[in-house]
């Protein structure tokens, strides 16, 4: 079955298979605390070049 066939984007579907393999492998070989942290980062643009954030 191809994932887009049954309706997921390719983050949906990379990210059920993520979730798929991290709860088989064993117990010994998982960290010790779950790896959530992400980043993001916002980005104005004008006339084609980023512009600096005015705080």
């Amino acid at each position: 079955m191809y994932w887009r066939s049954v309706g997921f984007t390719y983050l949906k579907y990379s990210q059920l298979c993520a979730k798929a393999l991290r709860s088989v492998i064993k117990l010994d070989s998982r960290p010790a605390h779950p790896v959530t942290e992400s980043q993001i980062v916002k980005t104005l643009w004008k006339d084609g070049k980023a512009i600096k954030k005015q705080e």
